[in-house]
């Protein structure tokens, strides 16, 4: 495996960047302003209307990678709400993006090897910013830069997967010295590291069991959740958006804890496999691959080239118990997650016999459940 800046992994942070820049220079003023306004203009129903007074998008004008990631977010924020921010007269989504949003969108995603979409990337990784600069990233001291409804519930929702990812550089490093120390054939060393990504995965599930502080289920459900959703498996957009001049529709998956990086590298180092939902389905962590970073989903891939874990664990009875523990601290998160999805997702959408699928375009609770099942399944048991 290579260094973990080679992955564009941060040792501290992990997957998320050192900084996010909070705005583009003054030659992008309309586009950050807009932005700025846009809960303001979508009550207005005026949003829409406003979209096509912008100037074209000063695209040469962004000089480096923080640049690319900033615009990407903010594109991303703009675009999300023209097509799902319908003010009170509007009958629905809109169904085509306009070249003035798509046209910067898809080069922006070329460049980053993204997908045009809301992802985890704009709304998560590069979305916040540390209150006090001198302090330590953690939950108490970020706070995000752009939400689409102006409401501390959705920044909250964003916040805390942040600072689940933002406790990512220790347990990446573990990773890649797991993986050398198996290469030494250093057993006690193994154990130590196993040892250390399930406490890896116990920090992530106290930091998730905060999200009912500041977010609340019923006002996510209503009033968030619609601007996270994509137009892939849509039933308000059945055959997906057209991007600017483009002739045939696109479909993308809305946002999904699924794009997140870390969790996937549990998966990819504990040797996880996740069967499809359906015949019909592709497997869906994977795919959700495509909406990560490429140097992020090229971390993963390494990963899994890697030699088994799994295989090197079966030698030895305290390995496996050390490898057994960490998965089940895995089916104690994905337990948590499921619960947390029952509160946000399933119960707000019963009550009112609405839609329960989840952003990502899958039926949420039954995938969920697979996937924690299949981690139950790996764990190896005594002889």
């Amino acid at each position: 495996m290579k260094e973990l800046k080679e992955y564009d992994i941060n040792e501290v942070t992990g997957f998320l960047p050192d900084e996010c820049l909070p705005r583009l220079p003054a030659t992008f003023n309309e586009w950050e302003d807009l932005l700025a306004n846009a809960r303001l203009l979508i009550e207005k129903d005026s949003f829409r209307s406003t979209i096509g007074k912008l100037p074209e998008f000063p695209y040469n004008n962004l000089i480096d990678q923080k640049h690319l990631r900033r615009a990407f977010v903010l594109i991303s924020f703009l675009s999300q709400c023209y097509v799902w921010g319908n003010g009170k007269d509007d009958p629905g989504p809109a169904s085509q993006l306009p070249a003035i949003l798509a046209n910067p969108w898809i080069r922006l995603s070329e460049e980053l090897g993204l997908n045009p979409i809301l992802c985890q990337a704009s709304v998560v990784l590069w979305n916040w910013k540390k209150i006090d600069p001198h302090k330590s990233f953690n939950l108490d001291n970020i706070f995000t830069l752009n939400t689409c409804t102006g409401s501390m519930d959705e920044s909250w929702f964003y916040l805390v997967t942040a600072a689940v990812e933002g406790v990512g550089g220790p347990i990446l490093k573990d990773m890649i010295d797991l993986k050398k120390a198996m290469d030494d054939n250093d057993d006690g060393y193994v154990i130590l590291k196993l040892k250390s990504l399930k406490d890896g995965l116990s920090k992530i599930i106290a930091i998730l069991s905060r999200m009912k502080e500041k977010n609340d289920p019923n006002y996510f459900y209503f009033q968030v959740r619609p601007y996270l959703r994509g137009w892939d498996n849509s039933k308000r957009l059945p055959l997906g958006l057209l991007y600017g001049d483009e002739d045939k529709p696109r479909k993308y998956a809305g946002g999904s804890a699924a794009q997140s990086s870390l969790i996937q590298a549990y998966d990819c180092i504990l040797n996880l496999s996740h069967c499809p939902q359906s015949r019909s389905n592709t497997d869906f962590l994977h795919q959700m691959r495509s909406y990560m970073p490429y140097k992020h989903r090229k971390f993963l891939e390494d990963i899994e080239k890697e030699p088994c874990l799994k295989t090197y664990v079966k030698k030895d009875r305290l390995l496996e118990k050390a490898y057994n523990e960490v998965l089940n601290e895995l089916v104690n998160f994905r337990n948590k997650h499921i619960q947390m999805v029952a509160s946000y997702i399933t119960v707000p959408g019963s009550n009112c016999g609405n839609d329960v699928t989840g952003t990502g375009g899958t039926s949420a609770i039954p995938f969920l459940k697979q996937i924690r099942n299949e981690t139950v399944d790996a764990i190896i048991p005594n002889k």
